[in-house]
């Protein structure tokens, strides 16, 4: 579900408890922040710009690049290309997947570079592959959603256990 769409599901009582990205604010919603991330480009260490600390978007005018799947959240992809065209950049995007493993795949077997968010890939990249920081986005915050009343245990037990894994 894309995260746009969380609160209105939980105000409908389509879903009980919801993840996006904050802010994320609804009359009788309550969050709780459960991890931030920064968009990443994941790419070969032999590649010429593996060697910077991080790179902006115009860095990568000329390159073939990967993206997560569009289906999987259209209004998420068509910020990070709105991002890239603000930027004066038409993005090239050669590939699209839902996971991870054939993300790392693709740019190791030359495809492009991937543009990934760093709570999806959390620093485990295949031998040869490094991560830089796009230095043109703001820092992404995820929380958990749910209604502000809700007592029933199930939404309680989730809460906790979110509480317990580190949010706040």
């Amino acid at each position: 579900m894309p995260h746009d769409d969380v609160p209105r599901a939980l105000e409908d009582r389509l879903i009980d408890v919801g993840i996006g990205m904050l802010p994320m604010e609804a009359p009788g919603i309550s969050v709780r922040d459960l991890a931030e991330g920064r968009w990443q480009l994941i790419l070969p260490a032999a590649h010429p710009l593996a060697a910077r600390g991080s790179i902006h978007l115009t860095d990568l005018a000329d390159e073939p690049l990967l993206m997560f799947a569009k289906t999987m959240n259209p209004a998420l992809y068509d910020f990070v290309l709105g991002r890239f065209r603000r930027s004066g950049v038409e993005p090239n995007v050669v590939y699209e997947t839902s996971q991870v493993e054939a993300g790392q795949n693709m740019v190791a077997l030359g495809v492009g570079l991937w543009v990934v968010t760093t709570y999806v890939i959390q620093g485990r990249f295949l031998e040869g592959l490094v991560a830089r920081v796009l230095a043109d986005f703001d820092v992404i915050r995820l929380g958990l959603a749910w209604r502000t009343a809700d007592t029933s245990p199930g939404v309680r037990a989730l809460l906790d256990a979110a509480r317990y894994s580190g949010g706040s």
